[in-house]
């Protein structure tokens, strides 16, 4: 199949190198510098778990042209820079459009998708728990070796051929699609542990090896306050277990322990602190979109939430301190 991807960070260079290993026709969208490199030395990626480097040399583009037309067209982006790319994913010479990454906004942007494309397309949103960072003309790499992709339709159902499509794409490869009926719950799900720990980031400096049991465990707190929040709102938990885990003293445990592993590993500077570093900003238009989300619905007492949140100063001063770091 071709696909195109737009965004080769982290994720989606793993994702096209997945894709390219199960001889689809990749082509990626890049810009810049970076576009210079990978023309130059092909997608490389140091596969830090597994222990190896790749290199594929997928097709590089800066624009996309109407007579190139695309089975599946992937937009791996921050939250942010999604906003800036809908119309052109509107005009991309695709049936289905696939965004992954952190959502708070997936009706709204499936509408403009929808409202500016000139033919019929379907619109999914996805997330893929990989992290790393890109250095020395390479991406390092942190993911397992099947990686699930929770995956959904901002409306269900998704039609049985666009499933197909989804399907056929990843059949052979390490990265599963995992259908999810409620992607916009899992969304707000995944940011209600997301944020928690990204405030805890950037309060030790995005270096989590100084995290403290105290800490840990107050962030874990937040954590079950952003759930039980969510639900009192009106939203599924999803997946349920991110529920259970806060009804069971032995999910609690495990979950201390898997915070533990996270703060004090190569894991944690990877797959956290990294991402803080370089996305700032999309960390704080998502703090922003759940405030708004919280004002909408003022019921729910969040004080460990607040106590991580206004520990830490406005985001201007705390993009201010990693650029001088």
């Amino acid at each position: 199949m071709n696909v195109l991807i737009i965004g080769a960070g982290v994720i989606g260079s793993y994702l096209a190198h997945d894709l390219i290993n199960q001889g689809h026709n990749v082509t990626i969208l890049a810009r810049g510098d970076w576009k210079t490199v990978l023309a130059a030395r092909g997608l490389t990626i140091r596969h830090q778990l597994q222990r190896r480097t790749s290199v594929d040399r997928p097709r590089i583009v800066d624009s996309i042209q109407s007579s190139d037309i695309y089975d599946a067209v992937f937009s791996v982006m921050q939250y942010g820079q999604q906003q800036t790319v809908l119309k052109l994913l509107a005009e991309a010479n695709s049936p289905l459009i696939v965004l992954i990454g952190n959502n708070l906004s997936i009706a709204e942007m499936e509408k403009e998708i929808l409202s500016q494309s000139p033919t019929k397309k379907t619109v999914l949103f996805g997330f893929l728990p990989i992290g790393g960072r890109r250095e020395d003309g390479e991406v390092v790499c942190v993911r397992l070796r099947r990686t699930d992709l929770p995956i959904g339709a901002c409306r269900e159902p998704v039609p049985e051929n666009v499933r197909a499509i989804i399907e056929s794409l990843f059949a052979a490869g390490n990265i599963k699609p995992e259908w999810t009926a409620d992607i916009d719950a899992w969304l707000k799900c995944h940011l209600a542990i997301v944020l928690p720990i990204a405030f805890h980031s950037y309060q030790t400096g995005c270096d989590l090896r100084r995290s403290t049991g105290k800490q840990r465990k107050a962030v874990l707190k937040a954590v079950g306050e952003g759930f039980e929040f969510l639900k009192s709102a009106g939203y599924s938990i999803v997946p349920a277990i991110f529920e259970r885990i806060f009804q069971s003293s032995i999910k609690r445990i495990f979950a201390a322990i898997l915070l533990f592993f996270v703060t004090k590993t190569v894991v944690g500077e990877l797959v956290v602190s990294a991402h803080c570093r370089s996305a700032a900003d999309e960390i704080a238009d998502l703090d922003a979109g759940f405030q708004k989300i919280r004002e909408e619905n003022p019921v729910r007492n969040m004080s460990a939430w607040d106590e991580l949140r206004n520990a830490l100063p406005d985001w201007d001063e705390v993009k201010k301190r990693i650029a001088r770091d």
